[in-house]
């Protein structure tokens, strides 16, 4: 779940419990992955979509977040009415920045067809970049969290276009950019 921007709903003590953050994990000593196991497993994979999530064409940031607007434009949003995506948005933006069905209709012709064509008999997609602002430790409960985002394409490539983006936006600020080979690497 996403994190609340009020604070307290981020807590245990919290009784909806719907934002706390299950998505962080934390390395402990003693984890190992062996190589000879992971090619098993992915051996085993047949016609894996490239719209799935592969580690390899993910980033990470901590220590900067993007915010909606950002995010928006990112991935060619309209301005004015930021459901919709502008016309020269391309499938691979709508791909980043998802839909729900009922806006399909606002989406480029070109882009219609590509999503029938792609028949994800779905109620929508969701985005692809994702971004916490983070919070200070509150009122004595569990501590808070940095700012962090991340996000995934359907190949390096793009990987890489969209990770040049996000940097130029955060240009300003103090963070730390991996890829997921870098975090694999560091396991």
């Amino acid at each position: 779940m996403k994190p609340s921007e009020t604070p307290y709903k981020n807590y245990e003590s919290y009784p909806k419990k719907d934002h706390l953050d299950y998505g962080l994990i934390v390395y402990q000593e003693g984890f190992s992955i062996q190589q000879n196991n992971l090619t098993q497993f992915t051996s085993r994979i047949k016609n894996n979509n490239n719209d799935y999530p592969d580690l390899n064409n993910f980033w990470f940031i901590s220590g900067a977040h993007i915010d909606r607007l950002d995010h928006n434009r990112l991935v060619k949003r309209k301005d004015s009415y930021p459901k919709a995506y502008r016309n020269d948005a391309s499938d691979s933006d709508v791909f980043m920045g998802g839909y729900i069905k009922d806006d399909i209709r606002s989406l480029p012709n070109s882009i219609q067809s590509v999503l029938y064509r792609r028949n994800t008999e779905s109620d929508g997609e969701s985005k692809k970049i994702f971004s916490f602002h983070g919070f200070p430790k509150f009122n004595g409960g569990k501590d808070g969290f940095s700012q962090r985002c991340f996000g995934y394409a359907r190949d390096v490539k793009k990987r890489d276009e969209i990770a040049d983006k996000v940097k130029d936006i955060l240009k300003e600020n103090t963070y730390e950019f991996k890829t997921g080979p870098e975090v694999l690497n560091e396991l």
